[in-house]
């Protein structure tokens, strides 16, 4: 029955890290397509050139929490340039996530010269 077969789909949450900050979703339940569309977090960027942001797909089902549904790495560069970015994550593992990220300055002007 659907029921049986909805009882065996994962049941994901995403985990978003950046340098020692990590940031967990809530969880969806028994889904393959999981939405997080008003959920928001923060976290502070100290080097554009040397950070990314690590994206993990678990599913809380397994091994609390531990099983790995896909993951990937978001370069963070060109961000200050294009304050707005929807994004298309491949997963390693499988699947695909899109993200939604806006780059916020702590200063009033904080474009590089390198932007163009």
């Amino acid at each position: 029955s659907s029921t049986s077969k909805k009882k065996h789909m994962p049941s994901p949450f995403a985990i978003l890290t950046l340098g020692a900050v990590s940031k967990e979703s809530s969880k969806q339940k028994h889904t393959l397509n999981p939405s997080w569309k008003d959920e928001r977090f923060e976290l502070v960027v100290y080097s554009l050139q040397l950070q990314k942001l690590h994206v993990a797909i678990k599913d809380s089902r397994k091994r609390g929490g531990l099983g790995e549904l896909g993951e990937g790495f978001v370069d963070l560069r060109d961000l200050h340039c294009n304050p707005e970015q929807k994004i298309k994550l491949d997963l390693v593992g499988g699947g695909q996530l899109y993200l939604a990220l806006e780059w916020s300055s702590f200063h009033a002007d904080q474009r590089s010269d390198d932007c163009g």
